[in-house]
């Protein structure tokens, strides 16, 4: 009570190429991820959502979506 939970994060990559390298090691590590267009969406240990995208999310409005 009284307190913000943390419902997603984002990490911006600088290129397409950076995106792939990250999910191939995702893949490599066994890690559960899903590919949503140019998007990548993951959990962390805590099961925050992490979306790992490539230039810019237009709003808070479309990245909440992509977490669904």
């Amino acid at each position: 009570e009284g307190t913000a939970p943390l419902r997603f994060y984002t990490l911006w990559l600088p290129t397409d190429e950076a995106r792939a390298a990250v999910v191939a090691r995702l893949a490599a590590a066994g890690i559960a991820y899903e590919v949503k267009g140019t998007t990548v969406v993951l959990r962390d240990p805590w099961q925050n959502t992490i979306i790992l995208h490539t230039g810019v999310i237009a709003d808070a409005k479309t990245a909440t979506a992509l977490t669904n």
